[in-house]
């Protein structure tokens, strides 16, 4: 075996190596910015879900930057970029998350099946069901 051989033997190796420490690395990396915040909001698992009411968007997601405590919403949506992002909750009719946005009496409907999620108390209003309108 010449010297020529064994380096290109050892090269070879050595960028195999690379390429599994490469990929392990991605495969177990978490699916959002490896930054302090986000490591301290996997850590205490706090996450919430978030919905575009932009109704050309619809995106939705999982959101590991809770922002928690930040009551300043919307926020701007990653996939279509405008300010139409919210918290979203699950619909205890449908069970689709419904991004939770108040109408104009202070009340949240879902998006997918009409059912108010939030009925104002002691109102004639139809609680759980198919609100009159929006």
């Amino acid at each position: 075996m010449s010297r020529r051989d064994v380096i290109l033997i050892v090269v070879s190796v050595a960028i195999i190596l690379v390429a599994v420490v490469l990929l392990v690395r991605h495969l177990t990396q978490p699916a959002g910015p490896n930054d302090a915040e986000y490591q301290e909001v996997l850590r205490s698992g706090n996450r919430i879900h978030v919905a575009c009411t932009n109704p050309d968007c619809k995106h939705e997601q999982d959101d590991y930057r809770a922002h928690s405590y930040d009551r300043a919403w919307p926020k701007t949506c990653p996939k279509c970029g405008k300010d139409t992002l919210y918290r979203a909750k699950k619909c205890t009719g449908c069970g689709k998350y419904t991004p939770w946005k108040l109408d104009d009496k202070g009340r949240v409907y879902c998006v997918h099946c009409n059912r108010w999620l939030n009925p104002t108390p002691g109102s004639d209003e139809p609680g759980v069901g198919t609100p009159a309108g929006p």
